[in-house]
């Protein structure tokens, strides 16, 4: 599961909040014009000093609509992978991955059902010790999420 920023209301910052909500058209006019990845490349980079400061900042809240990046990191990640034929992750890495996902149903089933049961010793105590090793959980209407806190 991804890392996700603290998403506390904040004032929105204009600069950051137009540089993400325009990168889907700004990299689909560079790819219009003749495959030109080179500009969608820096575009890319264009990025990275907005994500860098977000998550610098985020002990003072995420100064962008949750919204908004949400869409910009999908957008971001199918650039990378879908059109430019790149790889977030290695070999061994997915294999890694594919078991810590694993571990994590695992865990969050227990804590489901301690939870249910009303034992709430149990599931706080999972919540907490998963915390030390800097895995947060976010309880949501739909069940739990978690990920790795900075």
């Amino acid at each position: 599961m991804p890392l996700r920023p603290d998403t506390r209301a904040v004032a929105v910052n204009p600069a950051f909040e137009e540089n993400l909500t325009s990168f889907a058209a700004d990299v689909t006019a560079a790819m219009n014009d003749d495959l030109n990845t080179a500009r969608v490349i820096a575009r890319m980079f264009d990025t990275l000093p907005v994500i860098n400061q977000l998550f610098k900042d985020k002990a003072a809240g995420f100064a962008v609509n949750p919204d908004t990046f949400n869409s910009f990191r999908q957008f971001f990640l199918n650039v990378f992978t879908d059109w430019l034929g790149m790889s977030v992750e290695g070999g061994e890495d997915n294999q890694a991955k594919d078991t810590i996902d694993g571990l994590m149903g695992v865990i969050l089933q227990l804590r489901g059902q301690a939870r249910k049961d009303k034992n709430w010793a149990v599931s706080d105590l999972i919540r907490d010790e998963l915390a030390k090793v800097k895995i947060k959980l976010e309880d949501t209407k739909e069940g739990t999420d978690w990920y790795y806190e900075q």
